[in-house]
């Protein structure tokens, strides 16, 4: 099987034109090099969208990020995929075309290119092309340069949704970031297994071997390869993501609160998690296992904020947005206001 391409490689075709530098609101440069919309790697509900080398920009609704290979927005994940998850970890999607990208927990949605399917043995999109029948990859696309994922030495140019199969000059293969013809390593594979990946004396690139042959890949901008992938320059290594999910080990019946959103919780059954959202006006409380109702001390309060409950010592309220989120201690614990932690009666 060839074809394994890191996650932001091949997400748009590129066209030749450069466009103007633009600064938006949250201090993110950025230039236009082709027509489309791009995202913005600081906020991933932004993104930009370029006409004719002008850039504007765009907002996903709440609890909504951009998709950069469809160019749309998408939900958040609703299954707690990113719960007690490392910032960074990706995580399978139920479709297998695309995948979570963990950050502070939350989920947002990628989706691989070209039909392309996540794998997450190895953390990147991948076609077995035995499981997926011939068709028209062009369909849909921009007019571009697309890289034929069964052959690294061929691409398709993708004309007004027509495909046009290229092979490159002999010794060299496509490079799916660049969309150009570059040189095959005949050396750099020869201790490697099949499918390795060897970092290129370019950051910016690696190899990856077949039948004892490297074939340049391209991270896309400003990604360099570090840890085995294209990643952040100041990436750290990531564990090996198990996903077990928020109901692992929970009786039938158990609710999990959705550290995502105070709002929700999961419902546990056999394992698996349904998500389910309080009514308007009401929060998830863990430890009463129900959603009460939301308090009004916290209005001008700092996000973060700890606050007494009016009528019980049991329970307090935590700030975020003005709202009040009602949260209970344990049993046999009291909210201490002066530590802002949950404490035994006699510590008060």
């Amino acid at each position: 099987m060839w074809a394994a391409h890191l996650l932001p490689a091949l997400i748009l075709c590129s066209l030749s034109f450069q466009g103007p530098s633009y600064v938006g609101a949250h201090s993110t440069q950025f230039t236009c090099e082709a027509d489309g919309k791009f995202p913005d790697n600081e906020n991933p509900q932004l993104y930009f969208i370029c006409t004719n080398g002008v850039v504007s920009e765009g907002h996903c609704e709440s609890g909504e990020s951009f998709d950069f290979n469809p160019q749309q927005c998408a939900p958040y994940g609703s299954k707690g995929e990113c719960v007690d998850q490392p910032e960074g970890a990706l995580i399978p999607h139920d479709d297998d075309h695309r995948f979570y990208k963990c950050s502070h927990q939350v989920a947002y949605q990628i989706t691989c290119v070209a039909n392309l399917v996540f794998n997450p043995a190895v953390n990147v999109c991948d076609w077995d092309k035995e499981l997926h029948p011939e068709y028209n990859v062009c369909e849909g696309m921009p007019n571009c340069l697309i890289p034929d994922n069964a052959d690294p030495t061929r691409y398709y140019r993708c004309t007004d949704g027509h495909r046009i199969s290229l092979a490159c000059p002999s010794g060299k293969s496509f490079d799916p970031t660049n969309k150009t013809c570059v040189d095959l390593n005949y050396d750099i594979c020869t201790d490697e297994a099949e499918g390795d990946m060897v970092p290129h004396t370019d950051e910016n690139r690696f190899y990856k071997c077949s039948h004892g042959v490297g074939y340049q890949i391209t991270c896309w901008e400003p990604l360099v390869f570090k840890y085995g992938r294209c990643n952040w320059a100041s990436a750290e290594e990531l564990p090996t993501v198990v996903y077990l999910g928020p109901c692992h080990g929970q009786e039938d019946g158990a609710l999990v609160a959705n550290s995502a959103d105070p709002k929700a919780y999961f419902l546990c059954f056999n394992g698996t998690s349904q998500s389910q959202t309080c009514l308007s006006g009401s929060s998830f409380d863990t430890n009463s296992q129900s959603c009460v109702a939301f308090g009004t001390s916290c209005v001008d309060k700092a996000d973060g904020t700890f606050l007494p409950h009016a009528t019980n010592p049991t329970k307090f309220y935590i700030c975020d947005h003005n709202i009040g989120y009602e949260k209970s201690c344990p049993r046999g614990l009291v909210f201490n206001p002066a530590k802002s932690v949950c404490d035994w009666p006699s510590a008060g």
